[in-house]
């Protein structure tokens, strides 16, 4: 059994700042692989990114604006490209 391609996975909007960046780090270190999206700070979203990967999971930072459609659906076929599911 593959347990990468069988760990849970989690979206976490707002990902890269305050409670949206605890959360990304608290559920890698549960097990989770992360996706998170962003707005505007990049440098921060790549910074949790790389702690989600630290823990051992795998991180997907995307730029979306939650409240724009178009980005919403870039956002999630980002992640069925990188993870098959969400």
């Amino acid at each position: 059994m593959d347990t990468i391609a069988q760990a849970p996975l989690i979206l976490i909007t707002g990902g890269s700042r305050g409670v949206g960046a605890a959360t990304a780090r608290l559920a890698a270190a549960q097990g989770y692989d992360v996706a998170i999206s962003f707005v505007s700070n990049e440098a921060a979203a790549l910074a949790v990114a790389a702690d989600v990967e630290a823990a051992g999971r795998r991180a997907l930072p995307v730029r979306a604006d939650s409240a724009d459609p178009e980005q919403v659906a870039q956002l999630f076929a980002a992640i069925d490209r990188e993870f098959g599911r969400i």
